[in-house]
């Protein structure tokens, strides 16, 4: 597909699909910097507020699934 060859193109990705070493650098970094950036939320709630947050969207995560707003194997595994 397109998006395949794009990323073979900058080599972020093997001939098999995979990532090679660069590709697995670039999520690592993308990865640590999403990680950076949405630390200040979390920090600005405290301990209890993440806790309730936390309470709350499990709540209403699992509603949604039970209703059947995502594909069943979304969370597979999970």
């Amino acid at each position: 597909d397109a998006a395949c060859d794009r990323l073979r193109g900058r080599g972020l990705l093997d001939a098999a699909g995979g990532l090679t070493e660069d590709g697995a650098a670039l999520r690592e970094g993308v990865e640590r910097e999403t990680d950076r950036l949405d630390a200040a939320p979390y920090a600005h709630l405290g301990a209890e507020g993440v806790a309730r947050l936390t309470e709350l969207g499990t709540g209403f995560a699992r509603t949604a699934l039970g209703a059947g707003a995502f594909p069943a194997d979304l969370l597979a595994g999970r």
